[in-house]
């Protein structure tokens, strides 16, 4: 499914919700302040704690990764070990991508503006540029856990 085709998707679930996400699912999309807020801080604060909940899930993950390994776990378990804290961890960056491009899920911002693509990244330099810092975050921050 291309971009095009997702938004459409979006777009109909909107009108059929009159809002953007269930409230407990806007974050994951880092639409946190559910396209009624005004306050960036305020929604900000929503979707970044979504998004440290996961990174911490991948950071805990991983540490029960280093533990197994050091253990000399069997490989599978080493394996389903790695899948987790990957999964967790891309759930992460998807939230601190799409809270550049959704505008933290302010009201006149990312999918509440009319005949705007706020995901594409050509429209939308701003929400692509946070979107960057975002995951440079996220990422240094999982690093750093690492001992890196």
């Amino acid at each position: 499914m291309d971009y095009r085709a997702a938004a459409v998707v979006y777009n109909l679930n909107v009108l059929l919700r009159d809002s953007a996400e269930p409230q407990n699912e806007a974050p994951n999309h880092g639409e946190g302040g559910l396209y009624t807020m005004t306050s960036r801080s305020a929604a900000a604060s929503i979707n970044t704690s979504r998004q440290n909940q996961y990174l911490q899930n991948a950071i805990n993950q991983q540490n029960e990764f280093n533990r197994a390994q050091n253990k000399g776990g069997p490989i599978r378990e080493l394996g389903s070990i790695a899948t987790g804290i990957y999964r967790q961890l891309g759930h992460a960056l998807h939230v601190a991508q799409d809270r550049g491009s959704h505008g933290e899920g302010l009201a006149n911002e990312g999918h509440d503006r009319e005949g705007f693509d706020c995901d594409n990244p050509s429209v939308n330099t701003m929400g692509y540029r946070t979107a960057i810092e975002n995951s440079k975050n996220v990422l240094s921050t999982f690093k750093r856990a690492r001992g890196y």
